[in-house]
């Protein structure tokens, strides 16, 4: 299947299959890409402390799955759903939209796996920190 592009003022969301990969990029230049949903299963061991009442966070993940699209629909001029499944079984829904200038994804997994997100490599000179 050719990919499918939408696009919002100077954004374009490109989505292709087998494998499933979304690119996002503004004006002509890739942002970034290949994203990926993910998800996998595990558990949490998480040890709180009194003294300072914190968390000592500590978790097993099993290896992510790899996702399926079985559908790639555009809704409107700004929002695209994906569908499909993770081979573990999981249910795999991503709406993405563009609207005013922002992405917005929303992954829905069911309620089994642990973690779920979307990954992409590293540009060159890119870093990430936060989250807490």
């Amino acid at each position: 299947m050719a990919p499918l592009r939408i696009s919002s003022g100077s954004i374009e969301l490109q989505v292709t299959d087998g494998p499933l990969a979304l690119r996002l990029f503004r004006g002509g230049h890739g942002l970034v890409g290949p994203l990926v949903p993910w998800a996998c299963s595990g558990a949490v061991h998480d040890r709180f402390v009194q003294l300072t009442e914190g968390v000592i966070a500590e978790e097993d993940l099993e290896p992510c799955g790899v996702p399926e699209a079985t559908s790639i629909e555009a809704i409107d001029d700004g929002r695209v759903a994906i569908e499909g499944r993770f081979e573990h079984g999981w249910p795999l829904r991503l709406e993405v939209s563009l609207r005013l200038g922002r992405v917005t994804f929303e992954l829905d997994c069911g309620p089994d796996p642990l973690r779920a997100g979307l990954a992409w490599p590293a540009a060159g000179g890119e870093r990430f920190s936060g989250l807490g």
